[in-house]
């Protein structure tokens, strides 16, 4: 699934950059060399249930880089969680200017969710209420 949301996000496929930031996201996801399990497989090992544990890892980073994509192809839903991810230091380095400065982009493109969180990260920036 991934190769096929890949080449869609090589064509500005904006749903694609987003189903794409999800896997990274959900930790179920990472390339094959990065995979306890694949190499486990590779290598014959046994593979016991406390293995498959360790393998759910978010990629924050990843998923980060991929929701700014489809956010600055303009999607609304992306802009909303850049803004999240900004505001709270996730997979970047904590903005909480430039998070509100996403959230607000994401009102601008009718994604009304992001003015509850325009809300809470002006009383954290500036502790007024």
């Amino acid at each position: 699934a991934f190769l096929k949301y890949e080449e869609a996000a090589k064509m500005n496929d904006t749903l694609a950059m987003i189903y794409i930031a999800k896997m990274y996201l959900s930790g179920n996801f990472r390339p094959v060399a990065y995979s306890n399990l694949a190499e486990l497989l590779l290598h014959g090992g046994p593979i016991f249930p406390w293995s498959l544990r360790d393998e759910k890892r978010p990629d924050y980073k990843s998923s980060f880089e991929w929701f700014k994509k489809a956010a600055d192809n303009g999607n609304s839903l992306a802009c909303e969680a850049v803004g999240d991810m900004l505001c709270n230091g996730m997979g970047c380095a904590e903005d909480v200017e430039e998070g509100i400065s996403y959230f607000e982009k994401a009102v601008a493109h009718g994604q009304d969710s992001a003015l509850k969180s325009i809300c809470l990260f002006f009383i954290v920036r500036t502790g007024k209420y």
